[in-house]
């Protein structure tokens, strides 16, 4: 579920920025992969990846208003998640944010 911020001018919302995290794949032996992106708000948008102490990202690309992550799973036990959080920013600095939970299958030592 995306938060959502709309932009004010002079008091009448001009449109809406969302954030959201489609899809979060396990690529085996620990490693993880997520796909995010943005729609709304004023381009071009700034992506800034967060996770959880279970989660390292080692890689981040995207062209607007996409982006994607890569990393490891340190930890991955029952009722306690991996999660990632995606929050992006407007050029007018409008922000929202998604998070996704998920499991990976290996750990990395």
């Amino acid at each position: 579920m995306a938060e959502t911020q709309a932009l004010q001018e002079g008091g009448q919302a001009l449109t809406t920025l969302t954030a959201g995290i489609a899809l979060c794949t396990n690529m085996g032996n620990g490693y993880f992969g997520c796909y995010g992106g943005a729609n709304g708000g004023t381009p071009p948008y700034t992506f800034t990846w967060t996770s959880n102490s279970y989660v390292t990202i080692a890689y981040v690309s995207g062209t607007s208003p996409n982006t994607r992550i890569e990393g490891t799973c340190t930890i991955s036990t029952i009722g306690k998640p991996n999660q990632v959080q995606l929050t992006v920013t407007d050029s007018l600095g409008a922000t929202a944010s998604a998070q996704r939970n998920f499991q990976c299958t290996t750990i990395v030592p």
